[in-house]
């Protein structure tokens, strides 16, 4: 069964020095008692969700190429069951740009690591991105499926996001031999485009909604790495850089002059 990204994520916690450090090093004689403190700076290591690395993604890719907004809810680990972004298509190419996760801080905003997934659907294979990084890092789907068979249900279209769509049942067997079966809902006037797609078995539980859908295939160099960009061995040696850089400027912030012990990540 299809095992999402959600569930793979690895958390990577790197300590950095508080404001009670701070003053400790700074020597206030009035407060002797004052003891460091600590606070832990945690970035995710991410693997694409179901509808990107999975039989879900071969709904979108049947066609020159799109771009839609898309909500998704299931198991995302970090992003408390709701992930939202644009995600592209060319060909069997995908791109899914991650939104920042909601805060209220605007601060928590800025330092969001910019996260995208630049995904082969036909090898099932493709990139971790890192905007705020310049960096990349290669991802491979750990499970593989097979054998899709679409049937029709029957009936009059629906109404789903303001379109007049018509569901399908996807069926795909699992390389362990499981299957997974899920809903697609197409719209005749969208070329067959998929507005919604929901998991029924398997898979998560993801269920997909799309809107401002456009039917134009976006431009080619953003199915590539961007020049420039670094490589990383893994996703989770890219999120420790991140981590690591987060390190450092709390403690240019927090502890001017203060040198902390460095130590090196693979790329």
């Amino acid at each position: 069964m299809m095992n999402s990204g959600g569930r793979r994520f690895r958390k990577v916690a790197v300590v950095v020095f508080g404001a009670g450090a701070a003053l400790a090093l700074a020597g206030c004689k009035h407060e002797p008692e004052r003891r460091l403190t600590f606070e832990r700076d945690i970035v995710f290591a991410p693997q694409p969700p179901a509808f990107v690395a999975g039989p879900m993604a071969t709904a979108f890719t049947n066609r020159a190429g799109f771009s839609a907004r898309v909500v998704a809810s299931g198991v995302f680990a970090d992003r408390t069951g709701r992930i939202t972004g644009q995600l592209l298509g060319r060909g069997h190419w995908l791109r899914l740009a991650l939104d920042p996760r909601p805060t209220a801080a605007e601060k928590d905003r800025r330092e969001d690591p910019g996260f995208s997934f630049l995904w082969d659907v036909s090898l099932n294979q493709g990139y971790l991105l890192c905007e705020a990084l310049q960096g990349y890092a290669p991802l491979s789907a750990r499970t593989r499926y097979s054998d899709l068979q679409e049937t029709p249900e029957a009936g009059p279209p629906q109404a789903v996001g303001g379109w007049r769509a018509s569901p399908a049942t996807v069926t795909a067997r699992m390389a362990d031999g499981a299957q997974a079966r899920f809903e697609v809902w197409r719209v005749r006037e969208l070329e067959g485009f998929p507005v919604r797609i929901h998991a029924l078995e398997g898979l998560d539980n993801t269920d997909v909604n799309l809107s401002k859908i456009r039917l134009q295939p976006p431009p080619a160099d953003v199915f590539v790495i961007p020049k420039g960009f670094t490589p990383y061995s893994s996703a989770e040696a890219l999120a420790d850089e991140v981590a690591i850089r987060r390190r450092a400027l709390k403690q240019s912030e927090l502890l001017p002059g203060v040198v902390l012990d460095p130590y090196e990540t693979p790329r």
